[in-house]
Parts: structure tokens; sequence; C-alpha cells
């Protein structure tokens, strides 16, 4: 079981003495995206609770188990986790809750492959090898009693730099993206906060074009709906942009792969694309019955990660 791999796992299945502002105050000046996603949210979705709350459900237990052993992480008391990327193709994750971080420091410790980092203002930070990439580390840290961070190092480090007030962070435009984000209620949103052009990727004219993204992930009776908003710095070309995405949908929905990942299939079935005033807007939903039925596939996954 890895550190990385944890922070998945929590994806999947699902306040400090700080503060929020705090928190969201330390992102480095080179975060590219950030997301919320809202696991107490996303716990009380009607199958989802039935789930979590079946204490028949063997394999349930064994990954919440199988985390607290090794982590010392109850991962079914984390209220939030926080995603956020960089511009250098970064990482980082913040998990918050009522979990106790004392036992999560301690199981820790006792790890083979781990090198602490002595970093003023921070109580705990490890280093731990990434056995996906050999030769690189991942970087956990203690924030708080309720929080924890596990990111690539140099993106860690930089954070914590702005964290204990040795440099500073986002400026004001960014921050005010920042707290819309942590202000919302959805089960999931994310938004950019600085674009940047992958590599590879430098002639693609939709990314050259791209000005904003954000990304709202909410639920009703039925469904998870999802919504994703483009914004584009030339209005003129929306509506070259709308035919071109308008056909790339086509040719999806006319494709037959009896392979395909049903999750994919469902979200492609209910897409459209229409524009606003500022770029497209691109929704789909999900059938929370088709999600139900893939739930046990993905606690089959979960499992594979800890053998």
């Amino acid at each position: 079981m890895k550190p990385l791999k944890i922070f998945i796992a929590i994806a999947l299945l699902s306040t400090s003495v700080f503060g929020v502002d705090k928190m969201l105050k330390s992102l480095p000046l080179r975060t590219s995206l950030i997301a919320k996603i809202d696991l107490d949210a996303i716990k009380k979705i009607s199958f989802v609770e039935t789930l979590l709350n079946d204490s028949s459900n063997i394999k349930i237990s064994e990954v919440r188990s199988a985390i607290q052993s090794y982590a010392g992480l109850d991962i079914m008391k984390i209220k939030q986790l926080w995603v956020f990327t960089g511009t250098e193709n970064e990482f980082m994750f913040i998990a918050r809750g009522g979990f106790d971080t004392l036992p999560v420091e301690s199981s820790l410790r006792k790890l083979n492959k781990y090198g602490e980092m002595k970093v003023d203002g921070v109580h705990f930070v490890g280093l731990f090898d990434d056995d996906n990439k050999p030769g690189k580390k991942n970087m956990i840290a203690i924030l708080d009693d309720k929080t924890v961070l596990l990111g690539e190092p140099e993106f860690g480090k930089k954070y914590l730099e702005i964290f204990t007030g040795k440099k500073t962070g986002l400026g004001s435009k960014a921050l005010k993206i920042v707290q819309s984000v942590e202000k919302s209620k959805n089960l999931i949103h994310a938004k950019t906060v600085n674009l940047f052009i992958p590599a590879g990727q430098e002639n693609n004219p939709f990314l050259n074009n791209l000005e904003a993204g954000e990304l709202v992930v909410d639920q009703n009776s039925k469904y998870l709906t999802a919504r994703l908003d483009a914004d584009v710095k030339d209005r003129n070309a929306i509506g070259v942009l709308k035919i071109f995405l308008d056909e790339a949908l086509k040719k999806a929905k006319a494709e037959k792969n009896p392979k395909q990942n049903p999750v994919v299939k469902e979200g492609i079935k209910h897409a459209d694309v229409r524009t606003g005033s500022k770029g497209l807007i691109l929704q789909t939903k999900f059938s929370l019955t088709t999600l139900e039925l893939i739930a046990e596939d993905q606690l089959n996954g979960l499992e594979a990660i800890f053998e």
C-alpha cells in the first residue's frame, strides 16, 4: 500500500485550527487548478450511504481497515478532499475532517521507505518513495490536528513556505477564484487558477484560446449532473468551436464499443454542447442506478490497491 494510493482510494470512496483561509492562501503562485470534493455530501447520496453503512459488506470494511492499519487514517471521517495542480505538472491533495492525526503520524513513522524533513512551523513532514516513479518521492505533511497534505515534494515545499509565512502566495484575483470554490455547496467544484499549455500541446488551437474553465458536479433525485464551462479569449470563435465539439460528440455517440466504461458511455449518451456569452458549456448526467451497478467493480479495484 502506498501513500498516494491511499488518497486515490479516499477520492474513489467517497475544519482546522488554522482556518480555511490560511489553507487556501498558502497555495503557490504556480497553482493551475483547484477542486473541492465534498465527501460528507457524497456519502449522503442514497446508494453511497447504503453501501457505506452495510455492515455485511466485507470489502468496504477491508479497505477502511487496511488504510487505518497502514496510515492511521479513518477515511470515513474525512469531510473534504481538496485537489490542486501546478503549472509544472504537479499535484497536491489536502484531506480535512474529524480524524485524529496523531495515529497518522505514528503509523507513517513506522514505514520503511521514509525520510523526515524539518520545516519550522509544521509538526510533521515526511518523504516517501513513489513506487510508480522510480527515484521519485511524495511528501506527506500534517498541517494541524485535522488536516493532512500529500503532494509532490517541490510543490509541497512551496506550499509549506507560504503556510509558515516565509513567502507569499496567490494574489487577490486568484484568491477570489479559490474562495469561490471554498464557499460552494456542490458535490464537486473545480476551477482553473493559472492556465498553462501542457508540453506537446503548444499548437492546440482550443487550449491556446482557452481563458478559464469551471466544472460543477451535483445531484438530483435520479442523476449526478456535470457542467463544464470553457471560457475562450476569442468570442468570435465560439460558433466554430461548437461545430467542432458537436461533430466529435456525434461521432462518439455513434461508436459501438462493448468494452467501453459504462460511466463514460452514460456521460457521452447524455452530453450536449451549447454556447454561452463567454464560451462553451458542456453538460451531461449519470444515472444513479448505473453508478450503483458499477459500485461493486469500483470496490474490487480498491481491493487491488491494497494487495
